[in-house]
């Protein structure tokens, strides 16, 4: 069922956009069926959105205001005007995903897609040029042999697939994103606009820098404060700044409960992710999780059938049981036998 949601909304929007001007589509008489189905979702769904209620209303005010004006003082179709707005129209897209409760997961796929679709679009386009396949693809005014421009929604599709292939690469170091990288900045570099091309390389390394920062949580410890300090902090600073750098005597023993505060507040904020698997090696351990794991399930259910807390009360204290016994804090009855079946311990 979701997978088919997914599938007729990609559809729709593509249908909205004409896909990405086709052709043999692109006619104005579809903006007549357009806007109307923009318009039914925002009229749905309007009181949903909790944010930026009164600014949308205003900016279709303001559209509205000008299709006004353009048919008083220019002296044009009211309606054709109002329908010819369809690019504008585009920001009331969202209540489609409102209307189809899309998830924020699935929102991002759905502007992966498109950005990728537009952009093979353009390279399409740009290969086959002069022949005009998809006009959206290209600005029809400003092309020519040694170069093309793309409109304003081109250019933001080029750089949200380009950028999401380099954030997904420094994150999940999947090659398959250099793809995602490739296709979108094949339009970046091809559209002619030196600028852009090298604001894009500077973002691009600025990028690189910031997760690469982010994701190498450093702590310094400045051992053997006691004796005269023989080290420049202010060039470790440039590296991993000041609050990572402990000062710390190993043979006093000052300055231990900063490093266990400072590992406990990267913990807890999200700042250290294990880079391998938990393996337990102890089937006695192994045991103990298990039955805390059932305990867990078996306190949910009482807490959902809203059993009397006598019930739920017993299998919190078998969690806490189960899991006292891989630290030691419980003792079990039988532990001492375990000890000698397992270990060789001599007089």
């Amino acid at each position: 069922m979701k997978s088919n949601r997914y599938k007729f909304i990609l559809f729709l929007f593509l249908l909205l956009v004409q896909f990405w001007g086709l052709t043999i589509i692109n006619s104005h008489a579809f903006y007549y069926f357009f806007v109307p189905i923009l318009l039914f979702f925002f009229c749905k769904k309007y009181n949903s959105v909790y944010l930026y209620k009164k600014e949308l209303l205003l900016f279709l005010a303001f559209i509205i205001c000008s299709c006004i004006y353009s048919a008083i003082y220019n002296g044009q179709n009211l309606v054709k005007t109002f329908v010819a707005s369809l690019d504008f129209f585009g920001i009331i897209s969202l209540f489609i995903l409102v209307y189809y409760k899309v998830p924020l997961k699935e929102c991002k796929k759905l502007l992966v897609t498109i950005s990728l679709l537009f952009c093979v679009c353009y390279i399409i386009q740009w290969i086959i040029y002069p022949t005009v396949l998809f006009s959206g693809a290209t600005d029809e005014t400003n092309i020519s042999g040694s170069y093309f421009r793309m409109r304003m929604q081109g250019s933001i599709c080029a750089y949200i697939l380009y950028f999401y292939g380099l954030n997904e690469l420094l994150l999940t170091k999947k090659i398959k994103n250099i793809i995602y990288m490739i296709v979108g900045g094949i339009p970046i570099i091809v559209m002619g606009f030196r600028s852009l091309t090298a604001l894009t390389l500077i973002c691009s390394m600025m990028l690189f820098l910031f997760l690469s920062a982010k994701s190498k949580k450093t702590i310094v410890l400045l051992n053997k404060i006691d004796l005269d300090q023989a080290i420049d902090e202010t060039a470790i600073e440039e590296f991993v700044g000041k609050d990572n750098i402990i000062k710390i005597s190993a043979l006093k023993n000052e300055g231990i409960e900063q490093i266990h505060d400072k590992i406990e507040s990267m913990v807890f904020a999200g700042d250290v992710k294990s880079s391998s698997n938990l393996v337990i090696t102890n089937s006695r351990h192994k045991d103990a999780l298990f039955k805390a794991y059932n305990s867990i399930n078996d306190a949910i259910d009482g807490i959902e059938q809203r059993l009397p807390y006598d019930f739920i009360e017993v299998d919190f204290k078998n969690i806490w049981d189960y899991l006292g016994y891989i630290n030691g804090d419980t003792v079990q009855e039988d532990l001492l036998d375990t000890i000698f079946s397992n270990f060789c311990i001599g007089k």
